[in-house]
């Protein structure tokens, strides 16, 4: 159950920045800040969209 409510405190913790249509740069900057700590390689896109490359487990 851990793991769920850690993933309703981090959507939770999403939902509450501010990031109208076309202005997503708060939300983005927040995404980035988490993928970083967990080590995954993300970036943002011309179109300002964070992308995430999480690999499987197999090639």
């Amino acid at each position: 159950m851990l793991e769920f409510d850690r993933l309703l405190q981090t959507l939770e913790e999403l939902v509450m920045l501010h990031s109208p249509s076309g202005a997503e740069s708060e939300i983005n900057q927040r995404l980035m800040e988490k993928f970083a700590a967990l080590g995954v390689n993300a970036w943002l896109d011309r179109a300002d969209n964070a992308i995430a490359l999480i690999k499987g487990r197999n090639p």
